[in-house]
C-alpha cells in the first residue's frame, strides 16, 4: 500500500462503525489486535439502534474499542473506518479515540480529514484542541484538508493559527485531491487544494505526498515524490525560486520533520538515504523533474540509472 511515501512505519486499525453491517480486516504486517469491548457488540452487525441515521439508527454509536499488539517500534497508529457511506457519522467521537490510543501506546497518529469541496466539517479543529489537550504537539499529522480551501482568508488565518499553535503538519495530496474536488462543478472548477502557500508561509510544515498511485482516486502518478511538487508549484500558484524550494522542503525535510527522524538531512554523521539527479540547482529538481542517476540507501548505492541522450543538431 502506498499511501503516504514518506517511509514510516505504520500500524493500521479497522473500526467498526455505526453504518458498517459486518467487520473488516486488514492484514497487518505485526499481529494488531482490534475487539468491540461492549458485548452489544458481536463484531458481525451493529446493534439495534446503534445504525446510523442514513439508517434509521436512533442512538448512532462507536464501539469501545481495546487495542493490542502493537510493536515498540511502531511510528504511529493509522486507524481507518470502514462506514459504508465513507463518512464518519460521530467524528469528534473517532478522534477521541484515536488520541486515547496514541497516548495509551505513545504513538502519532496521522488523520484523513476535511476532504470535501465545502467546509461542512473541519474535524481540524477538534483535532487541534485534543493535541494540545493531549500534549501531542509535533506528534499529529493530517492531510487532504481541503475544506480550508473553502473559508474565507480571515477564517482560514483563524484555523491556520490553531494548526500552528498545536504543532499540527499538514500533508497536501496534490494529485488526489486535483482529479476528486471539484468534480460538480460546472464552471469554474475549484482546484481543492488545502492552502499550502498560506500554511508555508506562517510557519506550518506542509508535505506533499500521494494518497494512491493508479487506483480509481488517482489514476496517474509513480512513487516520485517530485512529480507532487511539480503539480503543487502550479496548482498552489508557487512558482518563484524562494516558493519552489518550499515545495522542495514539502518532500524532504518537512516530511521529515513529521516523522520526527532524527538522523536525517545531508550532514556528517547522519543516514546516507539519498537520491542524486542530473541538475544544477534544487529548483530544477521540482521544475524539469530531472531523472535520478544514483540512489543511495543506508550508504549503499541501491540503483544507478544511465541516460544517453545525443543532440545531433548540434553537431548538424
Amino acid at each position: 500500500m502506498v499511501e503516504r511515501v514518506m517511509g514510516s512505519a505504520l500500524v493500521a486499525a479497522v473500526l467498526l462503525c455505526g453504518c458498517a453491517t459486518t467487520t473488516r480486516t486488514a492484514a497487518p504486517a505485526t499481529k494488531v489486535s482490534v475487539a468491540a469491548n461492549d458485548t452489544a457488540w458481536d463484531g458481525t452487525r451493529v446493534p439495534d439502534g446503534m445504525q446510523c441515521g442514513q439508517q434509521a439508527g436512533r442512538e448512532p454509536a462507536t464501539p469501545p474499542l481495546l487495542v493490542s499488539g502493537i510493536p515498540p517500534s511502531a511510528g504511529r497508529l493509522v486507524v481507518e473506518f470502514n462506514d459504508e457511506s465513507y463518512n464518519d457519522t460521530d467524528g469528534a467521537g473517532h478522534i477521541g479515540t484515536v488520541f486515547r490510543l496514541a497516548e495509551e501506546f505513545g504513538v502519532d497518529a496521522d488523520f484523513h480529514v476535511d476532504f470535501f469541496d465545502e467546509p461542512d466539517h473541519l474535524h481540524i479543529n477538534e483535532i487541534a484542541e485534543q493535541t494540545v489537550k493531549a500534549s501531542w504537539q509535533g506528534r499529529v499529522t493530517v492531510g487532504h484538508l481541503t475544506e480550508l480551501a473553502a473559508l474565507r482568508p480571515a477564517d482560514q488565518d483563524a484555523i491556520i493559527a490553531r494548526i500552528k499553535n498545536a504543532g499540527i503538519g499538514v500533508i497536501s495530496l496534490p494529485a488526489t485531491d486535483l482529479y476528486l474536488m471539484g468534480r460538480h462543478d460546472e464552471s469554474n472548477v475549484r482546484r481543492g487544494l488545502t492552502p499550502i502557500r498560506r500554511l508555508m508561509d506562517v510557519g506550518v510544515p506542509v508535505a506533499l505526498a500521494s494518497n494512491n498511485i493508479r487506483n480509481p482516486f488517482t489514476p496517474v502518478g509513480t512513487a516520485d515524490l517530485t512529480h507532487m511538487a511539480f503539480l503543487a508549484a502550479v496548482a498552489a500558484h508557487m512558482g518563484t525560486p524562494d516558493q519552489i524550494r518550499q515545495l522542495f522542503a514539502g518532500i524532504t525535510v518537512n516530511p521529515a520533520r513529521m516523522l520526527r527522524l532524527s538522523s536525517y538531512g545531508v550532514d556528517v554523521g547522519a543516514r546516507a538515504d539519498l537520491v542524486l539527479r542530473d541538475c544544477d540547482t534544487v529548483e530544477d529538481v521540482v521544475a524539469t523533474l530531472p531523472s535520478p542517476v544514483v540512489v543511495v540507501r543506508r550508504g549503499q548505492i541501491t540503483v544507478e540509472c544511465d541516460h544517453r541522450r545525443r543532440e545531433r543538431w548540434r553537431t548538424a
